[in-house]
């Protein structure tokens, strides 16, 4: 077992995650994951309205756990008689995970778009890498209002927030600290949305993406037939795909989590 899951393992339950704990997580993740060369700063509850963020120049990334635990307790209120104070702990600390997950990915996403590799997901994600090299006090008046009224259509968003959700699930087959009543009330239902999230029997995401940006002449040469992506891929990146694939919520389920039902 990783020692990072062992930690999680370890804390999950019992009270929410502190600064030093949601630190040493990262340090242990980052070691794993090999992402040092693009990660060398660590800040918790940065005086920021986000709950976390990674700021590629910077090779910085900031969680604000109080903010997370502030948004869970916002959940939380939409259903005020299901949910226990434990439950409350747990939540919080499961969107204190999610969060650490999603700004590891885009960490990865760097490292990827370093890559001498140039298939179409490559060109996609050195795009929005690229684009997100710009990120704050970076971004162009343009950027700014772009990421503002655009932010679940960007692409790079899209892959850590999906491929986040389904690591920690991946991370529950290991050692079991989910339970199936927060899965089947959070973890499913915002994964399922977000996948789904683009899509039209017309369009895909990704398509709808590169002409929000103007770039469409890039998009249509991209041959995304030339590899045998798997679904994971295709989905978190919001490759073409035929809509009746992913309409229903087994079949999206199915397809992301090959072990769900065995």
């Amino acid at each position: 077992m990783n020692k990072s899951n062992e930690i999680i393992y370890e804390l999950y339950s019992k009270n929410y995650l502190t600064e030093k704990d949601v630190t040493m997580l990262l340090k242990l993740l980052i070691d794993e994951k090999e992402l040092n060369d693009v990660v060398n700063s660590i800040t918790i509850n940065r005086n920021d309205s986000h709950a976390g963020g990674y700021l590629i120049k910077d090779k910085a990334i900031y969680i604000n756990i109080a903010d997370i635990i502030e948004n869970s307790h916002a959940w939380m209120n939409r259903f005020p008689d299901q949910f226990s104070e434990s439950f409350s702990i747990r939540l919080a600390n499961l969107q204190v995970l999610e969060t650490v997950l999603h700004e590891l990915r885009h960490a990865k996403q760097v490292k990827e778009a370093n890559s001498n590799i140039n298939d179409p997901v490559h060109v996609i994600i050195k795009e929005g890498v690229d684009l997100g090299k710009h990120f704050s006090n970076r971004f162009s008046f343009r950027e700014k209002l772009f990421y503002k009224i655009h932010y679940n259509s960007v692409l790079v968003e899209r892959d850590a927030s999906i491929t986040s959700l389904i690591e920690l699930l991946n991370i529950n087959e290991q050692i079991n600290f989910i339970s199936p009543f927060e899965k089947e009330k959070y973890i499913y239902p915002k994964l399922v949305k977000l996948i789904k999230r683009g899509y039209t029997k017309d369009t895909s995401p990704s398509k709808r993406y590169f002409k929000l940006r103007k770039k469409l002449d890039i998009y249509d040469n991209l041959n995304f037939y030339m590899n045998d992506y798997d679904d994971i891929t295709k989905l978190s990146w919001g490759l073409p795909t035929p809509y009746e694939e992913i309409k229903d919520k087994k079949k999206i389920l199915t397809k992301v989590l090959p072990n769900k039902n065995k």
